[in-house]
């Protein structure tokens, strides 16, 4: 995945970069609600967020930039984040309907067990934060590169 940031600071021989956050618009196929659907007010496609990237252009302070990280890392965090509270909500569900409770305790535990996932995914995130950095800047943009696709 492909991004364009703006490098604000160094520290500890990386870059800091700031990126705003992909609005859910940029990928959908209608684009007919100019981005006023629920989905791109749920996601705030305008806020801000700092990182730490591989700064192999030599890139300086107030340089916009185009910053990649791989695909497989972005899909594997989305998994980690949409999939398994769902998978560990259904677990807990069918092990409370297997064990004769009462619908309302299943649906009770599947609520606990949706919910119970996202501490350990705080954890795992913070423990991930301390290793090396997942971005890297690919090249400084001149003023001519507007757009940058998620092709190249």
């Amino acid at each position: 995945m492909v991004q364009r940031a703006k490098v604000i600071g160094f520290k500890n021989g990386l870059a800091e970069i700031e990126v705003s956050r992909k609005a859910m618009c940029d990928g959908c196929h209608k684009m007919q609600c100019s981005g006023k659907c629920a989905m791109s007010g749920i996601m705030s496609s305008g806020k801000k967020m700092t990182a730490y990237a591989i700064n192999k252009a030599d890139a300086e302070i107030g340089d916009s930039v185009e910053v990649s990280t791989s695909d497989k890392e972005v899909l594997g965090a989305a998994a980690a984040v949409f999939i398994l509270p769902l998978i560990m909500g259904l677990i807990c569900y069918v092990t409370t309907t297997l064990l004769g409770l009462s619908s309302d305790i299943c649906i009770i535990s599947a609520v606990v067990g949706f919910i119970i996932v996202f501490p350990f995914l705080r954890i795992f995130e913070r423990k991930m934060k301390n290793n090396e950095p997942r971005l890297t800047i690919l090249r400084i943009l001149s003023d001519d590169d507007n757009v940058i696709s998620d092709d190249e």
